[in-house]
């Protein structure tokens, strides 16, 4: 029977109930025992909890009901979540966003340098006197650019 995500209540051919984690699989604790005796233990045939999950009851080969209060064992697995998956689900989710804004930072960064190299102007071949000129021009022009993006920022 579950209890949540994460912890399941297993009744067994040796007469004993037992909370089980599914992550990590292990048994966590033996809740009762449906024969008062070990030796005269008959197998567990049906299990239900209660709404509240305070109470478990359990039928045997025996025709025997038992009752057990499990009210401790599940007010302590509440109090673990943070070994169930449900535990992880929030940093998950943060990391899966983080990946994302990497994503589209980066598409971003790719259109910006595309559009600096469409708007860098086509270079053609001068005499040195013509070359020179350029290269003022060239410069001025990065520097009121730079100017540009500098008071634009503020």
């Amino acid at each position: 029977m579950k209890i949540d995500e994460n912890t399941i209540l297993t009744g067994s051919d040796d007469g004993f109930l037992r909370g089980v984690s599914i992550y990590p699989n292990s048994i966590l604790s033996v809740l009762g025992t449906h024969a008062d005796d070990v030796k005269e233990s008959f197998p567990i045939e049906k299990l239900a909890i209660s709404r509240c999950k305070n109470f478990a009851a359990s039928i045997s080969h025996d025709m025997g009901i038992k009752f057990y209060d499990i009210s401790k064992f599940v007010r302590k697995r509440e109090g673990m979540k943070e070994i169930t998956m449900e535990g992880f689900k929030e940093e998950i989710e943060e990391i899966q966003e983080k990946e994302i804004s990497k994503e589209e930072e980066s598409k971003e960064e790719a259109k910006t340098a595309e559009m600096e190299i469409e708007e860098e102007p086509k270079r053609k071949k001068k005499s040195k006197k013509g070359k020179k000129e350029g290269e003022k021009q060239e410069k001025e022009e990065m520097h009121q650019q730079k100017m540009k993006d500098f008071w634009g920022n503020l």
